[in-house]
């Protein structure tokens, strides 16, 4: 409002300070007087111009007031004072229409900005306070819940598009999502859990529905970080409601598999040991499905004993073998070698390795010598 005297007994002395004169809140939850900083001195309006009736010399009933600057309020008076309904317009083209109790918008109303933004919902002495929907009229926002004061606090359902595509609904506090809260992504992906200052933070379940993966357990700062279970969902078995999935169960530091985890295989192996940002590394025992089983150290995800044996998470699910690209070079450039094939056996004590080179293979399959009656392992690797 304009600074400047009263014009005769229309106001009562209660009417001239900055306490009881409209507020026009800003799209950022704060009044026009705080942005202005007018806030700071009490004010006197200018009065310029009444319509309407006037009882004892004060106005009372329906009338149009028009101040000095511009602002304007059309609806009821009591007492001299602005008080039951009406509309204030300031001379910037903010609006509010609603209540009004002693010149102070209160209980219900609707604010407008020039930008095309629009309030609609409780106030309290001129600020957006209690249940309503605030949608932008610069950017496809819009929300719809708890205000505090300006600000969205409480519980509340945030839109970030037109679509309804990208959404929040849970807590805020001093407009950030904070407490529990459930967010859909624009891509499909949802996360549903507890949040701090605007990220994900505390105990939570994400769902990639684009790649298939789901992770459920500690956040730090928008990251996985501490206890959790990542789950990389694979085809699903023909006749099975189940699907294949490779699945991590253990420490986790900035998004990354790295302290002690359990690595269970859509093959049905089993790595439960040390990790090393994602890879295997430090001490591990990793049991297949039929059971036998290495127990020792890890380095770069590979067994340090035999490095020839890489086990790579990706390729878990084709259940025949484990793949792997050969350490030996062929000590010729331009000739391509025979395929080697790879025995894995175990004894009571040691697990062993036996290479047969340059062994003739054709497309039947080929059996490991009567000798070697239970493989561990059979792999299949080049050395071209």
């Amino acid at each position: 409002m304009d600074e400047g005297s009263t014009d005769g007994p229309a106001f009562s002395e209660k009417s001239i300070t900055q306490e009881s004169l409209p507020h026009a809140e800003g799209t950022d939850g704060r009044s026009q007087f705080q942005r202005t900083e007018k806030w700071k001195s009490y004010c006197r309006i200018t009065l310029g111009s009444y319509e309407g009736e006037k009882v004892r010399g004060l106005y009372e009933g329906e009338g149009v007031a028009k101040f000095h600057g511009g602002n304007e309020y059309r609806g009821m008076f009591s007492e001299g004072l602005m008080h039951g309904k009406g509309t204030y317009t300031w001379a910037d083209g903010v609006k509010y229409e609603g209540n009004f109790v002693k010149n102070v918008q209160m209980h219900q109303g609707r604010y407008t900005w020039p930008d095309g933004s629009v309030y609609d919902g409780q106030v309290k002495s001129g600020i957006r306070h209690g249940f309503g929907t605030y949608t932008c009229g610069t950017h496809p926002i819009s929300y719809s819940g708890q205000w505090f004061e300006g600000k969205r606090h409480g519980k509340g359902i945030l839109y970030y598009n037109k679509e309804g595509s990208s959404w929040y609904e849970g807590q805020f506090v001093n407009n950030v999502k904070s407490g529990w809260g459930l967010r859909c992504y624009k891509s499909g992906n949802v996360y549903k859990g507890d949040w701090e200052r605007d990220m994900r933070h505390g105990h939570g379940t994400m769902s990639w529905l684009t790649t298939d993966q789901e992770y459920t357990g500690q956040w730090v700062n928008g990251l996985q970080h501490g206890q959790g279970i990542h789950t990389w969902y694979l085809k699903r078995i023909s006749g099975s409601q189940y699907p294949l999935r490779n699945q991590y169960v253990g420490d986790i530091v900035n998004g990354n598999r790295h302290g002690h985890g359990k690595f269970i295989f859509a093959s049905g192996a089993v790595y439960d040991g040390e990790w090393v940002f994602n890879k295997k590394h430090g001490m591990g025992k990793l049991i297949l499905k039929n059971g036998r089983q290495y127990e020792g150290e890890f380095i770069d995800d590979r067994l340090a004993k035999y490095p020839a044996l890489q086990i790579d998470d990706a390729n878990m699910h084709k259940l025949s073998h484990i793949c792997t690209p050969s350490p030996f070079g062929t000590g010729e450039r331009g000739r391509k070698r025979p395929p080697t094939l790879l025995f894995v056996f175990e004894t009571s004590t040691k697990c062993t390795i036996l290479l047969v080179e340059d062994l003739a293979l054709r497309q039947t399959a080929v059996s490991p010598p009567l000798w070697l009656a239970s493989p561990l392992l059979v792999l299949l690797v080049r050395t071209d």
